[in-house]
């Protein structure tokens, strides 16, 4: 899991090379878990571990894309498939799909 995470912030910004499947789903997983375990703590101490969970998301906005951008890169789609995130459950649905998709040569 360290390892997951060393790499997903090593590479904070790149955008260009190729991420398989279980190595995105699998940070994908801890950064959520993570993500949740700092609201459940925001939620039962002080305020001041909101600001903790507002970092963390801040931090982890970036190099998100670039795990989805190589994840898509994988599948032989542009990065730019990402904005289908602005698209509201049918957008969610595709982009889901594309990034489950099997590793392409």
């Amino acid at each position: 899991m360290i390892n997951l995470l060393s790499e997903y912030f090593n590479k904070y910004f790149d955008f260009q090379t190729r991420t398989t499947r279980r190595d995105y789903w699998l940070t994908f997983l801890l950064i959520f878990l993570l993500g949740i375990l700092f609201g459940i703590l925001s939620s039962i101490y002080s305020p001041e571990t909101l600001l903790i969970q507002n970092v963390w998301s801040l931090v982890t906005i970036i190099p998100s894309l670039a795990i989805g951008s190589r994840r898509l890169h994988d599948t032989n789609r542009s990065g730019f498939w990402q904005l289908l995130w602005l698209v509201p459950i049918l957008g969610w649905v595709v982009i889901i799909y594309l990034l489950s998709r099997p590793s392409v040569d």
